[in-house]
């Protein structure tokens, strides 16, 4: 959580190293590191760390995948994540106050989602 807090203040160096410790010793969470590295602004990392965690056995990487596309400000393939989290239901209730999904939330394909899991607007 504490990695969470830093990336929430945008101490994202801080999330980093925290998330790095995390992830040697739980390799469930090295989205986690992929997401504090693409708000650092740190692409091509993110985007190696995505391909692990693609790659990953998790349930719920699908919806861990939305969230580092969409910190890396990749709309279209954030939603494809999403699609995919709906599809194996692993997305829950926590999306629509999720804040690593604030910036989806003008989007049409959001209030679908919303719609479909039986959630009221935004």
């Amino acid at each position: 959580m504490l990695g969470f807090a830093y990336d929430a203040k945008g101490m994202y160096e801080e999330a980093i190293a925290v998330h790095e410790k995390t992830a040697a010793r739980n390799p469930e969470m090295k989205w986690a590191l992929a997401y504090s590295y693409a708000l650092a602004g740190r692409r091509d990392e993110a985007r190696k760390m995505a391909a692990e965690v693609e790659e990953g056995a998790s349930r719920r990487k699908h919806y861990n995948l939305a969230k580092i596309y969409t910190a890396l400000g990749e709309t279209d393939e954030a939603f494809r994540w999403l699609e995919a989290a709906y599809e194996n239901r692993s997305l829950g209730t926590g999306l629509r106050g999720t804040p690593p999904f604030k910036p989806l939330r003008g989007d049409l394909r959001f209030h679908d989602l919303l719609r479909r899991i039986n959630l009221p607007p935004i």
